[in-house]
């Protein structure tokens, strides 16, 4: 049983990734601005570690091809 089946889910999937990519990357900015005193540096790294990991998958997705 194949997840994606046509190109559309492939392109939503990989939309999906890389808004989520904008959305922790965006946490990271904001997050010090709001609360500075919550900021750590395991904080930082987390968000940057998710941004990377949404943003490669999102680009693995958008370059994937769906084979019929």
């Amino acid at each position: 049983m194949r997840i994606l089946r046509n190109e559309k889910q492939k392109d939503n999937l990989a939309k999906f990734f890389w808004d989520d990519a904008k959305i922790a990357l965006a946490a990271l900015v904001i997050g010090p601005v709001t609360k500075p005193e919550v900021v750590q540096l395991w904080v930082i790294g987390i968000d940057v570690l998710a941004t990377l990991a949404f943003a490669i998958l999102g680009y693995l997705f958008d370059g994937m091809e769906i084979k019929s």
